[in-house]
């Protein structure tokens, strides 16, 4: 990163999480020696052992979701997400809960089963209050806390099973279904000739964003997909071009969007939920949409 164009958005997606990866899988205190050490050699080594550290929590992480989908016969009509393994590395299963939850749009709960013990990582959506739901089955917990969003507790593995069986059924008994529909906040609708340098500028003076004050997504009609290409190592993402009814085009990227079937949307009229913000390349800024989600247009 250059120094001078360290922004919230290169800390939340660069700098934080391979700290925090330190934190879930490697040596915490190595995170702490990168930050205070004044060496530049020392720097680097620390610097390498981050980075390598948060690659090898991102393949643990990876590899721990494709575990959990192989359980999804046991939760998919269920309120709230459920899976367990005693391969599961307890410092991850934070990030699978929270990715299930994102996925599925319900509260997920994920434990890595131990010997004698078990420990649990939840995360929730909007309505539901999962450390409250938790404490409701208290007496069958070694130990829980945590907030509205997100918990964390401990099972002697001899009641676990026992455990999930009464979650799923309080699950059942206390989530409503209406809340377990996926949906996504938007700000309002804006005009296609809306997005913008101008735009996006002002939209920089909202920053920093964060919780209390999320990144405005906008509803944008009137557009047509007239290209795209499935991109990413990994092959999940998708980069699209949109044009607009005066015929000028957009530049877009949809994060996850490969799962998504797009050809009937091609060159038909359709409208997108998305974020605006500016690409840079080589030295060279330009405008970005970063779509969320595209429906077509009746």
């Amino acid at each position: 990163l250059e120094k001078q164009k360290i922004d919230t958005y290169a800390i939340n997606y660069g700098i934080a999480p391979r700290i925090n990866a330190m934190g879930r899988i490697g040596d915490p205190k190595d995170a702490l020696r990168l930050l205070c050490s004044t060496k530049e050699a020392k720097v680097r080594s620390f610097a390498q052992s981050v980075q390598s550290t948060n690659t090898d929590r991102q393949s643990l992480t990876t590899m721990m979701i494709e575990e959990a989908m192989l359980q999804k016969a046991a939760w998919v009509d269920e309120h709230i997400i459920v899976v367990q393994s005693d391969t599961f590395h307890e410092g991850v299963i934070g990030l699978v809960a929270g990715k299930l939850m994102e996925t599925f749009a319900k509260p997920a709960i994920v434990i890595a089963r131990g010997a004698t013990s078990s420990k649990g990582s939840a995360r929730s959506v909007p309505g539901v209050n999962i450390t409250d739901l938790l404490r409701q089955l208290k007496d069958q917990l070694l130990d829980v806390g945590g907030h509205p969003m997100a918990a964390g507790f401990s099972v002697a593995t001899q009641n676990l099973e026992n455990f999930v069986s009464l979650l799923r059924a309080l699950g059942k008994k206390m989530i409503d279904a209406s809340l377990l529909i996926k949906s996504l906040q938007v700000e309002c609708e804006i005009s296609a000739n809306l997005i913008d340098a101008k735009t996006i500028e002002s939209l920089q003076m909202l920053e920093p964003h964060g919780s209390g004050n999320v990144v405005p997504v906008f509803i944008v009609r009137d557009l047509q997909i007239t290209q795209q290409s499935i991109v990413g190592k990994d092959q999940r993402h998708r980069k699209l071009v949109l044009q607009r009814s005066d015929g000028t085009a957009l530049q877009a990227m949809w994060f996850g969007g490969a799962s998504h079937e797009i050809e009937s949307l091609l060159n038909t009229p359709v409208e997108i939920a998305a974020t605006l913000q500016f690409n840079e390349w080589n030295g060279k800024k330009s405008v970005q949409v970063l779509v969320k989600a595209v429906k077509k247009l009746l």
